[in-house]
C-alpha cells in the first residue's frame, strides 16, 4: 500500500488530481491510503506553500503551481507514486536508443504497445566512454557523456510533451542512462526489472537477416530472458490481428503457450502454427490441441509449409497470410538459433516488413 497525504482545500483541480492519481493505481493494481487535509490551520503549520500538495510516504512532495500544466503535473506525479511500488502489475518496455531514425521509429512503435499491454515506457541509452589520447596519456572526456545525457533528456521530454492534455490513457514515460555495451547493458537491466519486455529497432531495409539483426539487436534477442519485438525500419504500430508462430522443437514449444495466449488476448488475433516440414503434423495437431484447451476462444489454424527453405517457406506464408506479427522462441536447436548462425543469414532473407516476437523459454 502506498501513502499519500493530499493538502488542499475541495476544487476542480484538487478533485481531478484525486481522480487520475486512483484511476493510474487502479491500471497498476496498486492500493492507495489517501489522507486528506483541508484545515488551512495544518496547511499553514506545515508549511504548505501551494494547493494541492502530495506527500508520497512522507519522503517525495509534489506541489502543483498553478503556472504548470495539470496534465504534466498529474504524469509527473504518477510517475512517482508508481515507482515506489516498481510499477506494480504493469509491464516495462524497454526500448534502446541512440537517436538514429531506426530506433526512434521502435520507440513510436513500443508506445502504441505499451497502451494495449498497460505497459510503462522507458528509454534507455547506453553509452560507452570515449577515450582520447592526449599527450600520451588517455583521457575520458566528461562532456561527452554530459551532451549524451542531453540528448536523452531532450528526447523524453518531447515524448512527454507529445502527450500533454492525456493522462492515464497513454503511457507513463521513463528514462535510464547506462554505461557500457547495449548489448550487454540492455539484458541485465530487463532482468532486473521484472514484467519486461523489449523493443528495439532492426537496422537497413535490404531484407537480409545480417542487416535486419545488427550487432547489438543480435545480442539483445539472443540473450535477454523476456520477450523482444524487433521492429523493421517505417513500420507503424496498428491492428495486430493475425500473428504467425513458427513452430520447430515442440518440446520447448510447448513451454511458451502462456506467451502465446497472452499476446494473441491482448491483440485479439488469430493464431496460426506454422511449420515447414509435413513429418511433424502430428506434433503440431497436439499443439494446437493445447492451446484450444487453455483458452477455447482463441482462433488457431495450423499450416503445414512445403518449401524448399524454412525461410523461404515462412516469407511465402506471411506475405500470403497477411501475417502481421511473427512469434519464434529461441532455444537450442530451434528455427530462430538456425537464423543467427552465419551462413544462414548469408543465403536466406525474412520479410522485414512486419515486426518479430522472439520468446524465450
Amino acid at each position: 500500500m502506498i501513502n499519500l497525504k493530499m493538502y488542499g482545500q475541495p476544487s476542480s483541480v484538487y478533485e481531478y488530481v484525486k481522480m487520475m492519481m486512483i484511476k493510474q493505481a487502479e491500471k497498476a493494481g496498486l492500493e492507495l491510503n489517501i489522507e486528506e487535509i483541508n484545515d488551512l490551520d495544518i496547511i499553514i503549520s506545515e508549511e504548505i506553500e501551494s494547493i494541492p500538495t502530495i506527500k508520497v510516504n512522507n519522503h517525495i512532495d509534489m506541489r502543483y503551481q498553478k503556472d504548470e500544466d495539470i496534465n504534466e503535473f498529474v504524469r509527473e506525479l504518477n510517475s512517482k507514486i508508481l515507482k515506489e511500488e516498481n510499477y506494480g502489475n504493469m509491464k516495462k518496455i524497454l526500448v534502446p536508443i541512440d537517436f538514429s531514425e531506426t530506433s526512434e521509429n521502435a520507440c513510436a512503435f513500443a508506445m502504441g504497445l505499451s497502451k494495449d499491454v498497460n505497459g510503462i515506457l522507458k528509454v534507455v541509452h547506453s553509452y560507452i566512454p570515449k577515450a582520447l589520447n592526449m599527450e600520451g596519456a588517455v583521457y575520458i572526456d566528461p562532456e561527452i557523456e554530459n551532451l549524451r545525457r542531453e540528448q536523452l533528456d531532450s528526447f523524453v521530454d518531447k515524448l512527454n510533451s507529445s502527450w500533454i492534455g492525456e493522462t492515464v490513457t497513454t503511457p507513463l514515460i521513463e528514462k535510464d542512462f547506462v554505461t557500457g555495451f547495449a548489448g550487454k547493458e540492455i539484458p541485465e537491466l530487463a532482468s532486473k526489472d521484472g514484467q519486461c519486455m523489449i523493443v528495439i529497432g532492426s537496422t537497413g531495409s535490404s531484407g537480409s537477416l545480417k542487416t535486419i539483426f545488427g550487432s547489438v539487436s543480435t545480442m539483445i534477442a539472443k540473450d535477454a530472458t523476456c520477450p523482444v519485438f524487433v521492429v523493421p525500419p517505417n513500420t507503424n504500430y496498428g491492428p495486430i490481428n493475425k500473428i504467425a508462430y513458427a513452430a520447430d522443437d515442440f518440446d520447448i514449444d510447448s513451454s511458451v503457450v502462456e506467451d502465446l495466449i497472452y499476446y494473441t488476448s491482448i491483440f485479439g488475433a488469430e493464431l496460426h502454427l506454422a511449420h515447414v516440414d509435413d513429418e511433424k503434423t502430428s506434433e503440431l495437431n497436439k499443439l494446437q490441441s493445447r492451446l484450444l484447451l487453455e483458452n477455447p476462444e482463441l482462433k488457431i489454424y495450423m499450416h503445414v509449409i512445403n518449401a524448399d527453405g524454412i525461410v523461404e517457406g515462412l516469407n511465402e506464408f506471411v506475405e500470403e497470410q497477411g501475417i502481421q506479427l511473427l512469434a519464434m522462441t529461441k532455444q537450442k536447436r530451434t528455427f530462430l538459433d538456425s537464423l543467427f548462425h552465419s551462413s544462414i543469414t548469408k543465403r536466406m532473407t525474412i520479410n522485414t516488413k512486419i515486426p518479430l516476437l522472439v520468446l524465450h523459454r
